[in-house]
């Protein structure tokens, strides 16, 4: 099946989130807000946008780990949100 160049692509918009903002909360949304202003731009061109932030953030923000600075590196969120014996165990 051919697909049509017209027809929508769902498009990550990427960029930092809390690099170099020193755990900053102003300075975390101004990132986001950046990544953010790609959206409209996108969305009228025809495609759908979307940032990982839009999905992550409020399953972070239900698991009350925001800030998240002063956490062991090695623990990461995906790790807290779906632990790894929980993807691979059989019923």
């Amino acid at each position: 099946m051919k697909v049509k160049a017209s027809e929508a692509h769902m498009i990550l918009i990427a960029g930092p989130y809390r690099s170099g903002t020193n755990d900053d909360p102003a300075l975390i949304k101004k990132n986001v807000q950046q990544m953010e202003a790609y959206a409209l731009p996108i969305f009228r061109a025809g495609h759908i946008p979307i940032l990982g932030e839009w999905l992550a953030l409020p399953l972070v923000e239900l698991m009350d780990l925001i800030p998240l600075s002063g956490r062991s590196a090695s623990l990461s969120v995906m790790s807290m949100i779906c632990p790894p014996q929980q993807i691979i165990s059989q019923p």
